[in-house]
């Protein structure tokens, strides 16, 4: 492997770490306004409220969708209803 190599693998390396942590920052900031919209734990969340209150963040609704939708895989919300989500 030349030094060239190793500069690529390590700034690819690097740039996954980043992408991850922008993951992992933007799912905090969908949680914050779930908590921000529904600070009961035990209350349901129209899941409409948290697309609008994110993308007055500035977060588009398919990349909101895709949070939310790994949130309800990794059992951190759930759909009790059709439109609306639950924390567990």
């Amino acid at each position: 492997m030349t030094d060239f190599d190793e500069i690529i693998r390590i700034q690819r390396h690097m740039q996954r770490r980043l992408s991850d942590e922008k993951k992992m920052e933007d799912t905090v900031e969908v949680l914050m306004v779930i908590n921000e919209v529904a600070p009961d734990p035990e209350q349901r969340i129209h899941k409409e409220t948290v697309m609008v209150e994110a993308g007055i963040r500035g977060y588009s609704e398919g990349y909101v969708e895709k949070i939310l939708d790994q949130l309800i895989r990794d059992n951190v919300l759930f759909v009790p209803a059709p439109g609306y989500l639950k924390r567990r």
